[in-house]
């Protein structure tokens, strides 16, 4: 059943192409519609229009008293930040032989996840299924995160980009998400600020492999 939180102030919602997106808002520590939210139980639809856009998991929350009033900040996640929380048991299929279509394998990730207990979320495929034409092989490890394996894959070259819809439909971006339009946003006009950084945290000049010295690595350099 869905409700308007319209006590929820500080709203932000934030997009992201190749993470997971996320929403934090608060609200007074006595109002009502603190009981409608339970933590990493109820979801929440962002809706622009009318149209639902956006749907996202009650993650942490956090309850604030003091002299000046009482408040609960929430924050939310969608379904990429939820498969960062679901893990890769023994028993799942851990190795996919060269040749095994990206969206065979992301699937079976996916359809392991949705046979955990309590874990089926409703997640259906969507554009990229089932295949992208695109194979790959590919070796898992009981404990790895799925959606971090998921976003392995994706990071491949000539990977994807994906995320799901409002309605848990899953899609798969080949080679990744997006369209020229023709839009130029001019700082100063259509763009009010703008943030840039670089890091050095993962520049490597030098590389080491270890393992079996009967076999030869593959190493890709970026």
């Amino acid at each position: 059943t869905k409700q308007e939180l319209r006590a929820a102030k500080t709203r932000k919602l934030t997009l992201n192409l190749k993470s997971p997106h996320t929403l934090t808002f608060s609200m007074p520590g006595d109002h009502p519609d603190n009981l409608l939210l339970k933590e990493l139980i109820t979801d929440a639809m962002v809706s622009m229009d009318g149209v639902d856009q956006v749907r996202l998991r009650l993650g942490p929350t956090m309850d604030t008293i003091a002299e000046t009033g009482y408040g609960v900040a929430y924050q939310m996640i969608d379904y990429r930040g939820v498969l960062k929380r679901r893990r890769i048991n023994p028993t799942d299929t851990l190795f996919y032989a060269p040749g095994t279509d990206e969206a065979t394998i992301v699937w079976a990730l996916i359809v392991a996840a949705q046979a955990r207990t309590n874990g089926n979320y409703g997640i259906t495929q969507g554009l990229g299924f089932p295949t992208t034409g695109d194979t790959r092989q590919a070796t898992f490890l009981a404990g790895q995160w799925i959606g971090e394996q998921i976003d392995q894959l994706a990071n491949i070259t000539n990977g994807f980009d994906w995320d799901f819809s409002s309605t848990l439909v899953m899609n798969l971006y080949n080679p990744s998400r997006g369209a020229n339009n023709g839009v130029i946003m001019d700082y100063g006009k259509a763009v009010a600020s703008l943030t840039r950084s670089k890091t050095a945290t993962d520049f490597a000049d030098d590389l080491m492999v270890t393992g079996d010295a009967t076999t030869t690595p593959v190493i890709s350099l970026d």
